[in-house]
């Protein structure tokens, strides 16, 4: 099971990497992060409705949940091969590769590798905090599939209207770098004192649920910037290094929580705490090197496109 886990980590990573570049490619920059926080939406909807179907069939049967997943991701894919029309670009470029993607990472500028370092630090937090939350739940407060699955469904219902209502008010802020800079400290603040509460239902039901709205205001704002760096032909190399970062999170979170539950499972939530700390720093330090590089720091990422805006004013 651990292997096949692993191999349905390719098709995962590589579904999203795709969905990502092919909603760049063809949304109008003053329409991307729209349509960036939409994708998301319904992503943390599928994300909820299934956490909530698991957690009613986990009560009945486990074996059989996996079929249905099985059956599920074939009737996606047959979705995907007979609706998705692909987009050809007419430039040229080389063919990617693994080992392209690697060196992609390397040429990109300072302010983007810093800025992605932050990404691979509060992914890697995000990840904890969400994986270790179904152990806390189930195991430490000794609750039901189904009550997780509940608590799940809020968290979804919560990200989606979030992502359809408050990121669309964030975005005409013109603020984005600055709203993802200081959502991290916020963020760490939250979880530090929710996972300390005496009453920790109510607190997962009110401070992590606020959690869950920065989360979610966050992920389409850094998606929109890093793909801003990126030539019209080259959404899904960019994207992909985004999603290589992406990745290392989700992979370097769950192996070094596993260690620290065993001590104390608060001590996961609190390096979880410090680590948006640390991503903060990244992105103030990010802020630095683009000022330095004679770049002016964008109020909004649709800002960088404009070569007129690259130049730092006198």
């Amino acid at each position: 099971m651990t292997f096949f886990r692993f191999f349905s980590g390719f098709s995962v990573s590589a579904t999203m990497t795709l969905m990502l570049a092919h909603v760049i490619q063809v949304a109008s920059v003053k329409e991307r992060t729209k349509y960036l926080s939409i994708s998301a939406a319904f992503f943390a909807l599928g994300t909820t409705f299934g956490y909530q179907i698991g957690g009613w069939l986990g009560d009945i049967f486990i074996l059989e949940v996996f079929y249905i997943q099985a059956v599920t991701n074939l009737l996606y894919a047959l979705f995907v091969f007979v609706t998705f029309k692909e987009i050809v670009s007419t430039k040229m470029h080389h063919q990617s590769s693994f080992l392209n993607g690697f060196k992609d990472a390397a040429k990109l500028d300072k302010p983007l590798l810093i800025f992605l370092l932050a990404l691979t630090l509060a992914t890697t937090a995000a990840t904890n905090v969400q994986r270790y939350l179904d152990a806390y739940v189930t195991i430490d407060l000794g609750r039901s599939t189904s009550a997780l699955g509940s608590l799940v469904l809020v968290t979804g219902l919560v990200g989606i209207f979030t992502n359809f209502v408050i990121v669309p008010m964030i975005t005409k802020l013109k603020k984005d770098f600055a709203f993802m800079t200081w959502l991290q400290v916020v963020s760490a603040v939250v979880i530090f004192f929710v996972f300390r509460s005496e009453q920790i239902i109510v607190a997962l039901y009110t401070g992590y649920m606020f959690y869950i709205v920065l989360k979610s205001i966050y992920q389409p704002l850094e998606q929109n910037y890093i793909s801003l760096n990126a030539k019209d032909d080259r959404y899904s190399s960019i994207m992909g290094v985004r999603q290589a970062f992406f990745a290392l999170g989700m992979v370097l979170g769950p192996l070094m929580a596993g260690f620290l539950y065993d001590i104390n499972p608060i001590l996961v939530f609190d390096i979880s705490a410090a680590m948006f700390l640390v991503a903060f720093v990244l992105l103030v330090l990010t802020k630095k090197a683009m000022k330095k590089q004679g770049l002016r720091v964008p109020k909004t990422a649709t800002h960088q496109l404009e070569p007129s805006h690259y130049k730092a004013s006198p």
